[in-house]
């Protein structure tokens, strides 16, 4: 499970849910916090202040020390993020290219500045399902 804190947690949602189209994950909905299964993985948003005065961190904001990444099965699958990321209200950072590697990916932030990368690896390739192949 990865744990983002945000600023705004009905903004987030408006731009995971409505401009992405992510699901809520998980039985028990908060008011602090929404969690999404993506690709396995499980990536809850938490309230900011909520996450500071819980860990007794102060309150921080993303950094492109982290870089989130989603991986997708087909390389046409990245320019259409970054269209979705756009149209939602996220900033691309660096637009869809060819990248070392053959990748090809993009990187785009949040609205709270959380970094994200969406990479098509022809080295990882992916089902239709999202699920890793073991290499040949």
């Amino acid at each position: 499970m990865v744990m983002l804190g945000v600023d705004d947690l009905e903004r987030c949602r408006r731009f995971y849910e409505g401009g992405l189209g992510w699901a809520p994950w998980g039985a028990r909905q908060s008011r602090t916090s929404v969690k999404y299964l993506n690709g396995g993985v499980v990536l809850a948003m938490i309230d900011r202040r909520y996450l500071a005065a819980e860990s007794g961190l102060p309150p921080g904001s993303g950094s492109v020390g982290i870089v989130l990444v989603i991986n997708v099965s087909y390389r046409a699958e990245v320019d259409a993020a970054a269209d979705a990321v756009s149209r939602a209200g996220g900033i691309i950072s660096s637009a869809a290219r060819l990248r070392d590697g053959g990748l090809y990916s993009c990187y785009f932030t949040d609205p709270d500045d959380n970094p994200w990368e969406v990479v098509w690896n022809p080295h990882m390739l992916m089902d239709a399902n999202g699920v890793l192949q073991a290499p040949s």
